[in-house]
């Protein structure tokens, strides 16, 4: 397995009720520094020197900020992103990205407004999965697909490469042009065929397990 560091560990042992009291007050203060930093220019260099801290990374891997436009000015708001907001998954990404309607900022706002509940619905059912003895995460799902459309290329690589047409005598002495495979070979696509049948099925499984509360 990869190496895993420490703020990774960090980030997987994060629970919706991670980000209180003292932790919370830290983002309060991480805020307003980032926000002094704006209005006075020669503290952001300061402020510089310790993005590489431990503590500095955990707050800007776990906040997020938005530009607010007004008559005269433009403010950048920080906050902090909840443990949940991790679990959102690309492909949810991705398909709100292709689905919104971009006719004007209003459509996006209510696209996202309408989005929203379904959002927050994925985030708590997967970090609920996450905790569980034996977690089935979309990554891990994702992970198995590709080991099942590996195990599928390389049975067709053998397939192609072995598979081909021979002349057989028969005990008459006759010949017949039949299909012929090695044995060796034969044996391989049938082993690999069995792991890749028992990875669909598992694919199947998780598949119904993680979108269980999702589609009920």
């Amino acid at each position: 397995m990869p190496y895993e560091t420490p703020e990774n560990k960090i980030q997987k042992s994060l629970t919706k009720n991670s980000f209180i009291s003292c932790i919370l007050e830290g983002f309060d203060i991480f805020s307003l520094l980032n926000q002094l930093v704006e209005v006075i220019p020669e503290d952001k260099v300061k402020l510089e020197h310790f993005k590489d801290e431990k503590f500095m990374r955990f707050f800007l891997q776990n906040s997020g900020n938005i530009e607010v436009t007004t008559e005269f000015d433009c403010l950048r708001l920080y906050f902090p992103l909840q443990p949940k907001c991790q679990f959102l998954t690309e492909a949810t990404k991705m398909q709100f990205l292709m689905d919104v309607e971009r006719e004007s900022t209003n459509h996006k706002l209510l696209g996202l407004c309408g989005g929203i509940p379904s959002f927050i619905e994925e985030m708590e059912h997967l970090e609920i999965m996450s905790h569980q003895r034996i977690q089935i995460t979309p990554t891990r799902l994702e992970r198995m697909q590709d080991l099942s459309t590996l195990l599928a290329l390389t049975v067709g690589g053998i397939i192609i490469s072995t598979y081909k047409y021979e002349y057989i005598k028969n005990e008459d002495g006759s010949e017949n042009y039949q299909p012929f495979i090695l044995p060796l070979a034969k044996q391989i696509i049938f082993g690999l065929g069995c792991v890749q049948a028992v990875t669909s099925f598992m694919l199947v499984v998780g598949f119904v397990v993680n979108k269980s509360n999702l589609i009920i």
